[in-house]
Parts: structure tokens; C-alpha cells; sequence
């Protein structure tokens, strides 16, 4: 199986070729990060007439 070496991306007016092998890992968020997140999740799936989580 090979593995790409280059990821192409689109614009509507430039394409752009990036390195794989070129490429930073991705950051990894903070504890506190993550939490805002569940949160800002939880109020998004939280129905306001009734007050029940949706999960999806």
C-alpha cells in the first residue's frame, strides 16, 4: 500500500501542495479545552422547550 506524499488542496482562485512528511502532528488540546467543548456540545443537544439532551 503506498501512502500519499503530498495532500492537494483546493481554492476557488490557488491550489495549494503540501508535504505529508513536511507536516506538524496536531496539537493536542488542554483539559480545559476539552471541557469547554463537552459543554458547548452538551448545550447544543440540549433541547430548550424540555430540557433533554439529544444525543446524536
Amino acid at each position: 500500500m503506498r501512502h500519499p506524499a503530498a495532500v492537494v488542496l483546493h481554492h476557488p482562485t490557488r491550489r495549494y501542495l503540501l508535504r505529508v512528511d513536511l507536516a506538524k502532528p496536531k496539537r493536542v488540546p488542554t483539559l480545559a479545552q476539552e471541557r469547554a467543548l463537552d459543554q458547548a456540545m452538551a448545550a447544543r443537544q440540549t433541547c430548550g422547550a424540555c430540557g433533554r439532551r439529544l444525543y446524536i
